[in-house]
């Protein structure tokens, strides 16, 4: 087909052929045209009706006003999963069946959805419906029990953890939560592992674990969960030893500000890669970043407690590192910090490194008050080794506490009835009576003493 002498491609035409395609059209219109052939195209154009020009133009469109990207992006296919969702002023409950970085796949049909897909932009919130035994879990976490929280809480999870990335959907704090209890399990089993390298080994695969349950946090972008689910994964890097692709992530973020959830744990990462590369100081200027600007929470404040006491150990201040172990222990007992306190006070009190009084004296931080310190240590110490009671506490106090009052009153009043037993305080009282005639025989004798003092008050009138 030859093509018009007089005719000129649109503009998308000449900017998306390639060079061949653009030497065609300078040969063709360096021809010769005719004009019988210009008429005729002239009269053809003109016979055109006004809605087939119209159609032509919506032809001639740029390719790139057709909504084709949803149909053409690749989508990881899931297992269904039902979820209501919250869009344009309208909830639909939809079946997803796959996702991709900006969209979801949805089974039938869904109106506005081309390619039954919708894009995440377009969705305002998602709910779920998860199912769970919330006391149990409540009961593992309160008992630091944290293999047993993840195993009652991951399976409601897990169907939930590829579409984390929907704004405003109410999963991503439990998957949180789940990728949490992980890494303290993976932290447990690294501190008892000692020279067993088949627990080295578990507590190795916990941890990359833990950092695939936080990478799926990580795309939560829309809330803290993103930030704080980055910051863990790095803690779970550098634990398996990772220090390179930590770092990479860190340096990828930009300083969260005070206020923000990510704050303290950001501080905090920097701390530890600090500490990783022999910088004990800057360390320690991190990690009073941490403490100082967050809000005490359990989710930094103990191990940036503790991340102090390891630099002020390696800095040769071992007074200072012996407070803050004991603070831990004491502010945290019966947990994984206060045994990890527990065990580095030891390691302190056993070499005598604190023995020596100090040169320069400081008063205690927490209390304020300028107490014996080596003490105190080593009755915390002691007292560690006693074997903990844990959660039999609450029962025993409140029996006792009830058992003394009835043991007191049934053996005086057996014989009385059941009424008359409060009754017998009263007359209990009534001894104190008794002694009143000493006081009432000899307080006068001790009034007169200010009696004296009236003369004076006599003399004033």
């Amino acid at each position: 087909m030859k093509t018009p002498v007089n005719y000129t491609p649109p503009n998308h035409t000449r900017a998306t052929r390639p060079a061949p395609d653009a030497a065609v059209w300078y040969a063709v219109a360096a021809r010769p045209a005719g004009a019988g052939l210009v008429a005729l195209l002239l009269a053809m154009v003109t016979a055109l009706p006004t809605e087939t020009c119209a159609q032509g133009a919506r032809l001639a469109a740029p390719p790139s006003t057709v909504p084709t990207a949803p149909s053409t992006k690749t989508v990881l296919p899931t297992p269904p999963l039902t979820v209501r969702i919250w869009r344009d002023k309208e909830s639909l409950e939809v079946s997803l069946v796959g996702r991709n970085e900006d969209e979801v796949a949805v089974a039938g049909g869904v109106p506005n959805a081309p390619g039954n897909r919708i894009e995440y932009a377009r969705i305002q919130r998602a709910q779920f419906e998860i199912e769970y035994d919330r006391y149990e879990v409540a009961k593992a976490v309160r008992a630091n029990d944290w293999a047993t929280a993840v195993r009652l809480l991951l399976p409601a999870v897990k169907p939930m953890l590829p579409y984390l990335a929907i704004p405003e959907n109410n999963a991503a704090e439990l998957a949180m939560d789940v990728g949490t209890y992980m890494m303290r399990a993976a932290a447990r089993t690294a501190r008892t592992a000692g020279e067993d390298q088949a627990k080295r080994d578990l507590a190795q695969k916990q941890y990359e674990a833990a950092y695939d349950i936080l990478k799926d946090c990580a795309r939560a972008q829309w809330s803290s969960v993103g930030q704080v689910g980055v910051l863990k994964g790095c803690r779970c890097l550098l634990a398996m030893g990772k220090v390179k692709t930590a770092q990479f992530h860190v340096n990828q973020m930009t300083e969260p500000m005070p206020g923000d959830a990510a704050l303290g744990h950001y501080w905090l990462i920097r701390a530890e890669l600090e500490w990783r590369a022999v910088r004990y100081r800057e360390a320690m200027d991190a990690v009073l970043k941490s403490v100082c600007f967050e809000n005490k929470d359990a989710e930094t404040f103990p191990d940036a407690l503790l991340l102090s006491a390891r630099c002020y150990e390696e800095l040769l201040e071992p007074y200072r590192a012996r407070d803050v172990y004991y603070e831990v222990a004491k502010i945290f007992p019966r947990t994984d910090w206060s045994a990890v306190a527990l065990e580095r006070l030891k390691v302190i009190m056993e070499k005598n490194l604190t023995r020596e009084k100090e040169k320069s004296a400081i008063e205690n931080v927490f209390f304020k008050t300028a107490d014996d310190m080596n003490k105190l240590a080593d009755q915390l110490l002691k007292d560690g080794e006693k074997p903990a009671v844990g959660e039999d506490d609450e029962p025993d106090v409140t029996p006792s506490s009830k058992s003394d009052k009835p043991a007191a009153k049934k053996p005086g009043d057996e014989d009385a009835a059941p009424d008359a037993a409060p009754a017998a305080p009263p007359p209990a009282a009534a001894p104190a009576p008794v002694a009143a005639p000493p006081p009432a025989v000899k307080p006068p004798p001790a009034a007169k003493p200010p009696a004296r003092p009236r003369t004076g008050s006599g003399t004033a009138k």
